[in-house]
């Protein structure tokens, strides 16, 4: 679970995670509730690699020619042939739709927060493994802060974050992290090779 304001990097960090994940020959489930979400980060993941995989399956969208330009290629979800390795990115619904076997390494979603269970349920029967990016907090007034009490503008954005995993892993207090230093940690506990730089 990967939660932050907006504007704090997010689409950024989880392009270059797929994309390190994606280097480690991973197959991975990228899906949203909006074609937008979605189309933000599959270019965020072109501007990194111009050679990876990656296919829509579904709806294009409003986007079908800027995927097209980007290299991105779409899919119907009954005449699709899903890479070896790479992203396969579609909606809920596109998922649920889909007519062939498609076991992944991760099932990754994007504006999690905005997803229904019910609806991510399609996404995450793709794989055994879960990545979930959102914005930590709704919109809301400053009255409702002052009404749960926080007591200053800078706490209701700090976020506490939990890394979780099936494997029997020490507990232990990471501090205050910035999101720049996240996604080295996260590859870290997941025991993916980082690349030199």
């Amino acid at each position: 679970l990967v939660q932050g304001p907006p504007g704090t990097g997010k689409t950024r960090l989880l392009a270059e995670m797929l994309r390190v994940l994606c280097s480690a020959s991973c197959r991975i489930a990228l899906s949203a509730f909006t074609h937008r979400a979605i189309d933000n980060v599959l270019f965020a993941l072109r501007r990194l690699d111009r050679d990876l995989p990656i296919v829509k399956v579904g709806n294009a969208g409003g986007n079908a020619a800027a995927l097209a330009d980007a290299a991105i290629r779409s899919a119907s979800v009954r005449q699709f042939q899903p890479p070896r390795s790479g992203i396969v990115a579609g909606t809920s619904f596109a998922f649920a739709r889909l007519t062939v076997d498609l076991p992944c390494h991760y099932a990754v979603f994007d504006e999690a927060g905005q997803i229904p269970i019910p609806h991510a349920i399609a996404g995450m029967l793709r794989s055994r493994r879960w990545l979930f990016f959102g914005d930590h907090q709704p919109i809301v007034e400053d009255e409702f802060y002052e009404y749960v009490g926080t007591e200053t503008t800078e706490q209701k954005y700090l976020v506490p974050f939990v890394m979780w995993d099936n494997y029997e892993h020490r507990a232990e207090d990471a501090g205050t992290i910035s999101v720049n230093f996240m996604a080295s940690r996260l590859l870290d506990l997941t025991g993916v090779q980082k690349p030199a730089y």
